[in-house]
């Protein structure tokens, strides 16, 4: 009775199928845990059973050099001091000679141009230009415009753009 009940429940039971002849699994039988793999693979209860995904996206991801664009360059007190604008956020990031920006670092600044760092390649970051090297991409407008403020910023803002625009063609 006991072989009918062991048949019986490999029957039932598709990884317990009976062995052929030599004591190997029989044709197209998984043998133990390996059948079950594909559960451990694919566990909907793992805490990292998204990460696969998430790290494809972060390979896809644009480098945060093409969105940092080298604005100005200021001498103060003999220190030449950089000037980063992130196109994404709109942020001002004030940068000397050695400092993080992005991935990398400053390694000189001139009144024209930065050499950037990184990931052991230099490149020469030109006033107007992303990290990159090449050409910045328009900036889009924020929300709030710039003409969206009182008179007397926009005068302000308007008079700052003329000034910067008589520099850049001398």
């Amino acid at each position: 009775m006991t072989r009918w009940l062991w048949l019986l429940i490999a029957a039932w039971i598709p990884g317990l199928a009976p062995a052929s002849e030599g004591g190997t699994p029989a044709r197209g039988a998984a043998v133990g845990w390996e059948r079950y793999q594909v559960l451990v693979q694919r566990n909907v209860f793992a805490k990292d059973r998204g990460r696969a995904r998430e790290e494809n996206r972060a390979a896809a991801a644009p480098k945060p050099e093409a969105d940092t664009v080298l604005t100005g360059i200021l001498e103060k007190d003999g220190e030449l001091i950089a000037f980063l604008e992130n196109r994404k956020t709109k942020a001002v990031q004030v940068a000397r000679k050695d400092d993080p920006v992005a991935r990398g670092t400053i390694a000189a600044i001139n009144l024209d141009s930065i050499e950037y760092l990184c990931d052991g390649t230099s490149v020469r970051v030109e006033v107007g230009k992303s990290l990159e090297g090449g050409a910045a991409e328009p900036a889009k407008p924020a929300a709030t415009g710039a003409d969206s403020g009182s008179p007397e910023t926009n005068a302000i803002l308007e008079r700052l753009r003329k000034k910067r625009q008589e520099e850049m063609n001398r």
